[in-house]
């Protein structure tokens, strides 16, 4: 996550993403993205960007799959 971040976010000073790389992306089962959702559902939010950090078009099937779910 932290060297995609350094690439998508190259127009900020390195040091600046890297503060922010701990505290930023995600990655885990789809149990546990539902839940992650869920969560977000539930404090109101209306709105989550998902964003692949592969070229791997089955990472964004199986979110697909996750936010039908909801």
């Amino acid at each position: 996550m932290h060297r995609h971040l350094r690439r998508y976010l190259n127009w900020i000073p390195a040091e600046y993403v890297d503060a922010m790389a701990p505290m930023t992306g995600w990655a885990g089962s789809e149990e546990q993205l539902l839940a992650v959702l869920r969560k977000f559902d539930e404090v109101g939010t209306d709105e989550v960007q998902l964003i692949p950090t592969s070229a791997d078009l089955e990472q964004l099937r199986r979110a697909a799959d996750v936010v039908a779910a909801l």
